[in-house]
């Protein structure tokens, strides 16, 4: 999408054709500032080269349902990640 001189690029984190269409924005665009909605606590596990696992003490902290909804999300990106031969977030390091 692409409005004045601000253009978004939406993305998928475990799919080379992301990764691809941002190589080619930058370099055709040459855009002076690239933004990424990032929260802190992703920038930091994106940079890490330890990867956070679920354990069962984040129970307490997200529940039962939070605790089984993490590990299905942790196992379908570790999944689909190996399927599309990339690490998920890789878009966002590009």
């Amino acid at each position: 999408m692409k409005y004045n001189n601000l253009t978004i690029i939406g993305t998928s984190h475990i799919a080379k054709q992301s990764v691809v269409e941002i190589t080619d924005a930058i370099y055709e665009l040459k855009p002076d500032i690239i933004a990424l909605e990032l929260d802190h606590r992703r920038y930091h596990a994106l940079l890490s080269k330890a990867k956070h696992r679920i354990r069962l003490s984040d129970i307490r902290r997200i529940g039962i349902k939070g605790f089984i909804f993490a590990l299905l999300g942790q196992y379908a990106q570790k999944t689909l990640g190996k399927y599309a031969g990339l690490e998920p977030g890789a878009d966002m390091l590009t």
